[in-house]
């Protein structure tokens, strides 16, 4: 029971340093142009959270990412040409059914 909660312990704390270091790459090497970045490591995929305006920063980011964690399966969920309230208010509505 003891070495179940220790290996567990040691991979929360591998998985949390990784996220780090990748988040840390990606301020690099796009210089800061990711807004709002967060990473999260889940047992089956990394997911990566963020903001920027153009479609090299993303691929920068992406790049960034593959340069530590290329065997890991990647989401990479960061929206380009718009901060989190713009596209919020630009997300497309909901049209009601007919019928």
């Amino acid at each position: 029971m003891k070495k179940d909660m220790l290996a567990e312990n040691v991979a929360q704390t591998s998985a949390l340093k990784l996220a780090q270091a990748i988040k840390r790459r990606i301020a690099q090497r796009t210089w800061g142009r990711v807004c709002q970045l967060r990473v999260e490591m889940f047992a089956d995929r990394l997911v990566v959270h963020g903001f920027c305006s153009t479609y090299y920063s993303k691929q920068l980011a992406l790049q960034a990412v593959r340069e530590i964690a290329s065997s890991v399966p990647l989401e990479l969920n960061i929206y380009v040409g718009a901060t989190e309230s713009n596209r919020r208010r630009d997300a497309p509505h909901t049209l009601p059914a007919d019928g």
